[in-house]
């Protein structure tokens, strides 16, 4: 049986798994594969596939947006979405900003707050 190791190191040739660089941050591989691979697709749903570079633009537009809520950074946002493009796109935004992402599946229940006074 295979490992989930030699699953993800037999996925790409090895000339260019080892050519790939370190990536410290979320941030910096965004960067890394919207440049690298621009023209590949990355993500494709039952209707739509877009590029790297598409990927990596809606990543930076949703970065910028979640960056200019002003929240402290390292705060715990919550995604409540199918597994989608969407919910894929918002975990590389919310993480490459420096906040941490807790993905939920849409139908999770949410809590029952009391009512007002």
């Amino acid at each position: 049986m295979m490992t989930n190791t030699e699953y993800f190191h037999n996925m790409l040739p090895r000339e260019e798994f080892e050519s790939i660089p370190y990536l410290p941050t979320m941030g910096q591989f965004v960067d890394w594969f919207t440049k690298q691979y621009a023209s590949n697709p990355a993500l494709s749903d039952q209707t739509n596939t877009i590029s790297y570079e598409e990927l990596g633009h809606r990543v930076a537009r949703r970065r910028a947006f979640i960056n200019g809520l002003g929240l402290p950074k390292g705060s715990h946002i919550a995604v409540f979405d199918r597994n989608s493009q969407n919910a894929i796109e918002l975990f590389l935004a919310i993480t490459s900003a420096g906040y941490v992402v807790m993905n939920y599946l849409h139908s999770f229940p949410l809590p029952q707050w009391p009512a007002a006074a």
